[in-house]
């Protein structure tokens, strides 16, 4: 794309670290870029200027600092910012401004961003935490069961060897010095491959998915569980001491009245609740028997004084259930998220969905987390996550992982290296943006590091301002592998090119080429030729995503 200042934009405006990571990848495909950047961010405005992007400090929802930025003239729009609300306004805004503008949006709830796609002629929507939200969830299980990744008509995994029975694409060894290969030119000592899913462990998945109990029975063991939660050993006692003290005195006014059975239960019940109409007393009975009544009628009092109150709290404490989530108790083999923000928050929703059992924590939640967690069945504990105490009340410990996934460095790493002083062998995932701490926690620490929510996001925007769709983000190692499927537009340096010129080890490997026709080859042969109109699907690095949009005409 040309310097000329007249050029047509692409616009980014948010927040957070994605603003930067969008501009790094907009970059690498030559386009120029402005940022728009909401008052009191002054490290994000850093980190841009340092990138010599044109920044623009102001709210996006207003027109004014829209058109400063050169919406007017701009192709697209990227709208990054954490709030759906603010997004949408601004979506409003710069749709009025210029009609013809693409537009991409972040937005956590994605049932409303499908109506809102609807409202706009050239509209992408996308969830920053729904795409990076997979690789800890892969990370977290760590059964090898792999990543499914759709492509057309087809379901490819990606995961270990032993995760599919076909390999299409190798996409990354260990090299001899520790470093890893991306996208090698050989399967040979590949540790991550893309292919076709493994009969087997599908067999395996789908036994263990029998085996979790059916959506009725689970929610009956759910509620008996919470039942016996709040069912505390208070009114247990309570309950049991009443029922002594009727059976006795049942059994004595039975022989000391001669009752019968349930005459003597009747009257029972009247002395103890101290109600009834009179019909039978101890007026004429024995002097023995009339204390034995006293007796009754006082154990009576205290006993229903105790059942009322126990019953009164624990009332209150199922009514504490519903409005915070059902209590922690003390689950086994469970997961434990550490941040129930959007990230954490769409982690939980994908555990539960895998029929993992999972607690979450949260220094200050908010009463849209508490609904969230709610609605998930996940108990929340209340507390900061690099606490050892809180981290024990969550029962980390017992947990089969950790996954910290907080807006915080260094309270990720804290927690992790707390989870794994309670627990050697647990497992650890953490969430670091800092590329350089994740790189020195890996090889020092040997905790499991994800890359930041905006590094995995971050290309998937980018290309979406650029009309191209990516597929999957697949983490490799402290790197990123996207998954496309890039159209080859007419006139393109791709129309006419052979697909041996396109695909390259390290960076790029085509498995799938869509005909005009709209059939799909897969594995095609690198002497095909590619033609305007079909659809090549690759996996790509970074770098080589970006080239291969700059190729397929996507300016």
């Amino acid at each position: 794309m040309t310097s000329d200042a007249r050029a047509p934009r692409m616009i980014v405006c948010g927040d957070d670290t994605l603003v930067v990571r969008m501009l790094e990848e907009l970059a690498m495909l030559d386009e120029r870029a402005v940022a728009v950047i909401a008052d009191g961010h002054p490290e994000v405005v850093r980190l841009v200027r340092e990138l010599g992007a044109e920044v623009v400090t102001g709210s996006p929802t207003d027109a004014a600092v829209l058109v400063k930025a050169g919406v007017e003239n701009a192709r697209a729009l990227a709208l990054v910012g954490e709030g759906d609300e603010t997004n949408v306004h601004a979506a409003l805004v710069a749709a009025e401004l210029n009609p013809r503008l693409r537009l991409v949006m972040r937005m956590f709830n994605l049932r409303l961003g499908q109506r809102i796609d609807d409202l706009f002629d050239d509209c992408t929507v996308l969830s920053a935490s729904a795409i990076a939200a997979p690789s800890f969830v892969e990370a977290a299980l760590g059964d090898g069961r792999g990543r499914p990744i759709a492509a057309a008509d087809r379901t490819f995994t990606a995961g270990a060897p032993t995760a599919v029975d076909d390999v299409v694409v190798p996409l990354a060894r260990y090299r001899d010095d520790g470093n890893i290969s991306m996208l090698p030119a050989s399967t040979d000592d590949a540790f991550l491959v893309l292919g076709t899913p493994s009969a087997s462990l599908l067999r395996t998945v789908v036994a263990a998915a029998a085996a979790q109990p059916g959506a009725v029975k689970r929610r009956l063991t759910e509620w008996f569980g919470v039942l016996g939660q709040f069912t505390d050993q208070r009114l247990r006692l309570a309950l049991a001491s009443l029922t002594v003290v009727v059976v006795l005195a049942t059994v004595l006014f039975k022989f000391g009245l001669r009752l019968h059975w349930v005459e003597a239960l009747y009257f029972t019940v009247t002395t103890v609740t101290t109600t009834g109409y009179g019909d039978i007393n101890l007026a004429e009975a024995p002097a023995w028997l009339q204390l034995a009544g006293v007796v009754v009628m006082l154990l009576g009092v205290l006993v229903v004084a105790l059942l009322t109150a126990a019953v009164v709290d624990n009332l209150v404490g199922a009514r504490l259930v519903r409005a915070l989530g059902p209590p922690v108790g003390r689950p086994q083999d469970h997961i434990v998220v550490c941040g129930m923000g959007t990230v954490g928050l769409r982690v939980c929703d994908q555990l539960r969905a895998a029929g993992v059992e999972v607690v979450g924590i949260e220094r200050d939640p908010s009463p849209a987390m508490l609904a969230a967690a709610r609605r998930l069945g996940v108990p929340m504990v209340s507390g900061d996550a690099s606490d050892a105490s809180t981290l024990a009340a969550a029962g980390a410990g017992r947990a089969r992982c950790v996954v910290a996934v907080t807006d915080d460095d260094v309270v990720n790493l804290e927690a992790g290296l707390t989870a794994r002083a309670l627990r050697p062998d647990t497992r650890v995932v953490l969430r670091l943006f800092d590329p350089d701490l994740a790189d020195r926690v890996d090889r020092r620490l040997g905790l499991s590091v994800s890359r930041s929510v905006s590094y995995a996001a971050a290309p998937v925007f980018a290309a979406a301002m650029m009309g191209r769709q990516v597929l999957a983000a697949i983490p490799a190692g402290r790197r990123v592998l996207l998954v496309a499927a890039v159209p080859v537009g007419a006139g393109s340096d791709l129309d006419g090119a052979a697909l041996s010129t396109v695909d390259a080890a390290g960076r790029l490997r085509v498995f799938g080429v869509r005909t005009e026709e709209g059939g799909v080859v897969w594995q095609p042969e690198l002497a095909h030729r590619l033609v305007g109109g079909q659809t090549v699907f690759v996996v790509a690095t970074r770098a080589g995503l970006a080239k291969v949009l700059v190729a397929s005409g996507a300016h």
